[in-house]
């Protein structure tokens, strides 16, 4: 009985182990399709317009340029057929900016709305961005990456974190080597001691 059903599951397991295989490597063709859409209709025509202004503050006597840009950005991506790709929350973004209107903007309150809403546009397409670059196997673009180009509305505050980070990496460097060199210490002070 046993010489019978030993094939019979081994015949199951091999075709739910192909299936596996198949539909993910379906479901990751699709995927690459897509973002090849987006790498190719989005992040590499917009590098310098878009991406490389990410993230700054938007001068107040400037604001009809900068939604003007995006309102270009938002009828280019209609015209192509790419809103469809985008993430969700990036084309909210993009709809909150892309449909304001720059002469109600005439208020400091108002003024700072719009700058939160650019930064959560800019969160929302730097994210969509890394996710691209990462399943084309591209390294994503890190805090290095947006301090050198100055992607950061909030240099100080960027500086003083990178600070903290190396500060804390070292303290807790400095305090393994610590336990390390006093845990052979103590080793060699019982090796020893017992003998």
């Amino acid at each position: 009985m046993n010489d019978f059903l030993v094939p019979i599951a081994t015949v199951i397991i091999s075709a739910g182990v192909s299936w596996l295989i198949s539909h993910h490597k379906l479901k990751y063709s699709v995927s690459l399709e897509v973002h090849k859409k987006l790498i190719e209709g989005l992040f590499i025509p917009f590098y310098e317009k878009i991406e490389l202004k990410l993230f700054r503050r938007i001068p107040l006597e400037e604001t009809r340029e900068w939604i003007e840009q995006l309102k270009e950005l938002k009828s280019y991506l209609q015209r192509n057929e790419l809103l469809f790709y985008l993430p969700s929350r990036l084309n909210i973004e993009l709809d909150k900016i892309a449909n304001a209107d720059p002469n109600s903007i005439v208020t400091k309150r108002d003024h700072r709305q719009l700058q939160k809403q650019y930064w959560e546009f800019s969160s929302q397409y730097f994210i969509a961005l890394n996710r691209t670059r990462k399943l084309y196997v591209l390294k994503k673009h890190t805090d290095r990456y947006r301090a050198y180009h100055k992607l950061n509305p909030f240099p100080r505050l960027f500086s003083l974190s990178t600070k903290v980070n190396t500060f804390i990496i070292t303290l807790g460097l400095i305090s393994l080597a610590t336990i390390v060199f006093f845990g052979l210490l103590t080793y060699f002070f019982l090796y020893f001691y017992n003998q």
